[in-house]
């Protein structure tokens, strides 16, 4: 079986950046059209394929939001800071999770199964 194709192997083969194949194979700024085509046409002649993601939100990106059990009971705060992430966040097509860490977890420092 032959060995995935990665970003960093791109990168390697025009001699730039893994940010900056990122960057063109996402159509972000910071790359220049000639330089993104460059990338595309490399990318494609290589063989790369994207890693699939799984239950990933369609935009792709997301934050995340952890909150001891703690506070959370105790302050509306971190509910209305929740309310107000989400609805910026809404507005840039990212996915938001809040997560409340319950007492054990918090001592034992272990983190939600979903990070």
């Amino acid at each position: 079986m032959a060995k995935a194709v990665r970003m960093a192997d791109i990168a390697q083969r025009l001699g730039i950046s893994t940010v900056s194949v990122s960057k063109g194979l996402a159509g972000k700024e910071g790359v220049s059209a000639e330089m993104r085509a460059k990338i595309v046409a490399t990318a494609e002649e290589m063989g790369y394929q994207p890693p699939a993601r799984t239950n990933a939100h369609p935009g792709g990106e997301s934050i995340g939001i952890l909150v001891a059990d703690r506070f959370f009971n105790e302050n509306a705060f971190y509910s209305n800071l929740y309310r107000s992430v989400l609805k910026a966040a809404a507005e840039q097509d990212i996915s938001v999770l809040m997560e409340i860490v319950l007492p054990q977890a918090e001592k034992a420092a272990i983190c939600p199964p979903s990070l």
